[in-house]
């Protein structure tokens, strides 16, 4: 059985989240952009989707906390 998770994220900044996570794509794990971030997680183990969805989400918020950084350390100038 192939399991399949498709999710969308709307994020103000998705182009640069897609950029800093599209090094990591893998054929059976992708990061796409259209209007939102869109992660795609194809694979017959349950344990893998789980495991790239954790990874993805984890450079996702990474990827938002370095942005928020930056925002802020802009306004302090």
């Amino acid at each position: 059985m192939l399991f399949k998770l498709e999710l969308k994220l709307n994020l103000e900044d998705a182009e640069i989240v897609y950029k800093a996570l599209k090094p990591d794509d893998v054929d059976w794990a992708r990061a796409e952009l259209d209007e939102n971030l869109k992660i795609i997680i194809e694979s017959e183990k349950i344990g893998a989707v789980i495991n790239a969805f954790e990874d993805f989400m984890m450079n996702v918020k990474a990827s938002l906390s370095v942005l928020e950084s930056l925002s802020v350390g802009k306004r302090r100038e």
